[in-house]
């Protein structure tokens, strides 16, 4: 679980922030706020929601309106809002469920669902349906949005061609009601406002916008999106070790395809003060680089940290209780590996206590931390073992070791 950032406006206690994202088709979207508001205005819910509307072009002049250009309008947007301390995002567009599954992987907010909504809706008041209509566009239909979203149903579909006119609207909902619809969707936010101005057909015919206005207001907000596992390292300490450290990582990995690799992120900080040199009292602290890069990597999102460079885990013990996130010790789990796998090893037998491993294989009883390795320190070698693979299962990190 990523924690989103601090809120710059923060809202009052026992209110929830939604942010709108209003400016992909500005007509319809005027339709779902006002029944948002209606929503939310409710006595029940009065005062209990602060609504945060973005509304401008989804492209920039001259830019195409592409479906790629509408992500990356969607993802600034909720990037900004996630800055402004919204808590969850509503997004009121049927052509945005096309690629609404990606943009969940990269959102760093929940965006509540307008298929869940729709679905609930149908689930609730109107339980002996089988068969759907939809009426939208050919992309949505041929994206098979809507069968990803209600696989239960039979879902007979009937292509709109453009237009805002009630009557032939009417005339698709007649038509699909013959073809044994038992109720109707209007699948594009163009043909929602249209539908309250059809009169009665055979079948009951959806309102998505109000329907998803009362189900943000009225269900919990929706969970923080999911994470796939990121470890961050400390890179530059030094830079042959980075390498090294990383292209181990890439070979112990089970991977197949390049999508099964971990998610890495690198702070090369070749500029740390060297670790050594401040050891044996000949060189300035690199406590607060190694810090400041190691809070780079939490900003990140990183869910873990390595760090490898064996002098530098000389600093670990007083920078890891000012982080959220764990350091993984490369010397406790390297000197883990070793016992287990040479049970019968005897401490003190590896080197001497110039290595920062040592104090971790048979510490000296009056020296630990900083001071044991100022008392006698030597230059580290280049990072030689304790390889990481990590991987996220059932929401807990895995990790062991790996030595070449």
């Amino acid at each position: 679980m990523i924690p989103l950032p601090r809120s710059r406006e923060k809202a009052s206690s026992g209110e929830r922030s939604l942010g709108v994202i209003a400016g992909l088709e500005p007509a319809p979207n005027a339709d779902f706020l006002l029944k948002l508001t209606e929503a939310s205005e409710a006595p029940a819910n009065k005062g209990r929601f602060n609504v945060v509307l973005e509304q401008r072009a989804a492209a920039r002049a001259g830019e195409p309106r592409t479906p790629a250009a509408r992500q990356l309008f969607i993802f600034d947007t909720l990037a900004s809002f996630a800055q402004r301390g919204v808590s969850s995002v509503v997004l009121p567009c049927f052509s945005s469920l096309a690629i609404l599954d990606e943009l969940g992987a990269y959102s760093p907010l929940p965006i509540a669902s307008l298929p869940a909504a729709l679905l609930a809706h149908i689930q609730g008041h109107l339980p002996g349906i089988g068969r759907v209509g939809i009426v939208t566009s050919e992309d949505l239909r041929a994206a098979k949005v809507f069968e990803r979203h209600f696989p239960q149903y039979e879902l007979l579909y009937s292509r709109w061609e453009g237009g805002d006119s009630p009557e032939s609207f009417r005339d698709t909902c007649v038509e699909l009601a013959s073809r044994g619809a038992q109720l109707i969707i209007p699948g594009l936010s163009a043909l929602v406002p249209v539908a309250a101005r059809i009169g009665t057909v055979a079948v009951p015919v959806l309102d998505p916008h109000r329907i998803y206005a009362n189900h943000v207001v009225s269900e919990p907000a929706p969970p923080p999106p999911e994470r796939p596992f990121k470890l961050g390292v400390v890179g530059g300490v030094g830079p042959a070790a980075t390498v090294d450290f990383l292209q181990k990582v890439l070979r112990h990995t089970p991977a197949h395809r390049d999508q099964d690799h971990l998610k890495l992120l690198v702070e090369q900080n070749p500029q740390i003060p060297d670790r050594t040199a401040h050891l044996i009292g000949q060189g300035p602290d690199p406590t607060l680089a190694l810090y400041a890069t190691c809070r780079k990597l939490q900003a990140g999102e990183a869910d873990l940290i390595a760090i490898p460079c064996n002098t530098a885990h000389a600093f670990i013990d007083l920078i890891q209780p000012h982080l959220d996130i764990p350091i993984l010790n490369m010397l406790t789990v390297t000197v883990g590996h070793v016992r287990e796998s040479w049970p019968k090893l005897q401490s003190g037998a590896a080197g001497n206590y110039g290595h920062p491993v040592d104090r971790h294989l048979s510490p000296r009883p009056a020296e630990t931390g900083v001071a044991a390795h100022r008392a006698a320190a030597a230059p580290a070698g280049a990072h030689d073992g304790g390889h990481l693979w990590s991987s996220r299962h059932q929401g807990r990190i895995h990790e062991r070791t790996l030595c070449t």
